[in-house]
C-alpha cells in the first residue's frame, strides 16, 4: 500500500513539475527583460556574459552593467551566478531547478504555507518572490 501511495506521490510531483514549468515559461515569454526567473537558455547566455566581461580588459556598457548586477562563485566543480554584493551570498536559480527548491522548502518547513517557505529560501536565493 505504501509503495502505491509512493508512486502515485511521484508521479503527481512530476505532473506538478510540468505544469509549474510551463506556467514559468509562459510567463517569460510576456515579461524577458527581467531576471527574477531565468529560463536555462537565458541563464547560460547571462552566466557567459559574466565571464566574459570578467576576462575582458575593454568593458562595455553592457559587460559594465553586468559586472555591477552579477557575479560567479565557483565551488568546485560548480558554477553559480551570485548577486555582486557584500554580505551573505545570494545565487540565481534556473527556472528548472526552481520547483526543486520550492518543493523541498515546504517539506522543510512542515508544509506551513507560503510566508514561512518564502522566508526559508529568501536566506539563500533571489528568485523567490510573493505572487
Amino acid at each position: 500500500m505504501a509503495e502505491f501511495s509512493t508512486s502515485s506521490r511521484q508521479v503527481d510531483q512530476k505532473q506538478w513539475r510540468e505544469k509549474f514549468l510551463a506556467e514559468i515559461s509562459k510567463s517569460e515569454m510576456k515579461r524577458s527583460s527581467h531576471f527574477n526567473v531565468i529560463l536555462s537558455d537565458n541563464y547560460s547566455k547571462l552566466f557567459e556574459q559574466v565571464e566574459d566581461a570578467e576576462k575582458s580588459e575593454k568593458r562595455t556598457p553592457l559587460k559594465q552593467r553586468r559586472l555591477k548586477r552579477f557575479g560567479v562563485l565557483i565551488l568546485g566543480d560548480i558554477k553559480k551566478l551570485i548577486v555582486r554584493r557584500e554580505g551573505s551570498i545570494k545565487y540565481y536559480l534556473q527556472a528548472d531547478e526552481l520547483y526543486d527548491v520550492i518543493d523541498a522548502a515546504h517539506v522543510a518547513v512542515g508544509r506551513d504555507g507560503r510566508d514561512r517557505m518564502l522566508a526559508e529560501t529568501s536566506k539563500n536565493m533571489l528568485t523567490s518572490q510573493k505572487k
